[in-house]
């Protein structure tokens, strides 16, 4: 039940500010950041259940969107807009989980 909460909790922020930024591959691209990123920080020391299935599921599953991305390649039908997206985002997430293996000593 506590997990439950806080996934609705976090998720109610996550969507709040993905509300606030219009621009979809930028939000996707920090999106994969920080989930490798907290992903990889997650691992490295223990935390709350609670907290690590709030954030990764709740904040930052309403943060990203993959729904909104294949809608506007659908509508827009812009192949960089896709390739930015899906290779960006690889990208972005090698960072944010090579970035937390520099920050975080075992």
């Amino acid at each position: 039940m506590k997990t439950t909460i806080s996934v609705m909790i976090f998720a109610f922020f996550g969507g709040i500010l993905r509300a606030s930024l219009a621009n979809t591959l930028m939000v996707n691209l920090i999106g994969a950041f920080a989930l490798a990123f907290l992903a990889e920080i997650f691992l490295k020391k223990e935390y709350p259940e609670w907290l690590v299935v709030g954030v990764k599921t709740g904040f930052l599953g309403a943060f990203t969107t993959f729904s909104s991305f294949t809608l506007e390649f659908i509508t827009q039908q812009n192949w960089l807009y896709l390739f930015a997206t899906i290779f960006g985002g690889f990208a972005c997430a090698m960072c944010g989980f090579f970035l937390a293996q520099k920050v975080v000593v075992d």
